[in-house]
């Protein structure tokens, strides 16, 4: 009985792997959205290499409308995935605000922020942290009417006082040489850069060829890659 809901188990992870990769366009997408996969599997199940925190603590398959781009919904064009970190730091309290007692603070609005509270005469406060990461292949955007298909879409959101913001935005285009193969298509690319990073998104750009040549073996480039997204857009442990 065990082994045949492990198999089912196993059967719709593959179904909702397979349907994300089949919704990129070219062939060096897939093969950087397989080693994103395969990272993502492995960052929850062993944690960082070399660092005692965990990074993701699980994930789920997410779609969203292009109206509303925070709430999951089951109808829309854009299917992706959803990472989800959560924990809590302690930090001292700069002097200006003295020590508190938790008591003191009942009712108050910091506790709606945050925590103070007093251990061994020193005076710290608990912040939580959560946050989701919703990645999209073929994610529509439209900026002032220019309408585009960004190869990957990165999407961070923040819980801040029981609200949910999209807090920052990370564009991943993957280009074979033939994309920029003559003067005009590489002026295109420059002019849709500048429009991305005036609507907040930070663009990322990986050549076919560097994608190509690392796919065969491990050489740690995607980790190390997808290590500077994560960092970049703040999530996990690059937001504390």
């Amino acid at each position: 009985m065990s082994d045949k809901i492990v198999k089912e188990i196993l059967s719709k992870k593959e179904k909702n792997i397979n349907r994300l990769l089949s919704l990129t366009e070219s062939p060096i997408e897939r093969i950087f959205f397989a080693h994103l996969l395969e990272f993502i599997e492995e960052s929850i199940a062993f944690g960082l290499k070399n660092i005692s925190a965990t990074l993701i603590n699980g994930y789920t398959y997410c779609s969203i409308t292009d109206s509303d781009p925070v709430t999951l919904r089951t109808n829309s064009e854009n299917f992706g995935i959803r990472l989800s970190f959560a924990t809590t730091i302690r930090e001292n309290i700069s002097p200006e605000y003295g020590i508190f007692n938790l008591e003191d603070l009942k009712g108050t609005d910091y506790l709606k922020r945050e925590t103070r509270f007093l251990i061994n005469g020193n005076n710290l406060y608990t912040k939580s942290i959560m946050q989701s990461l919703d990645i999209y292949p073929q994610y529509k955007v439209n900026i002032n009417n220019q309408h585009f298909r960004l190869d990957f879409a990165f999407l961070l959101h923040e819980n801040h006082e029981h609200e949910i913001h999209l807090v920052r935005k990370v564009a991943v285009e993957c280009d074979g040489y033939e994309y920029h193969h003559n003067k005009d298509a590489f002026t295109n690319d420059r002019e849709r850069h500048r429009t991305l990073n005036s609507d907040n998104w930070i663009v990322f750009q990986f050549s076919g060829a560097e994608i190509n040549a690392n796919n065969s073996y491990d050489t740690g480039y995607f980790y190390k890659e997808f290590h500077k997204i994560l960092k970049t857009i703040g999530f996990g442990i690059y937001a504390l």
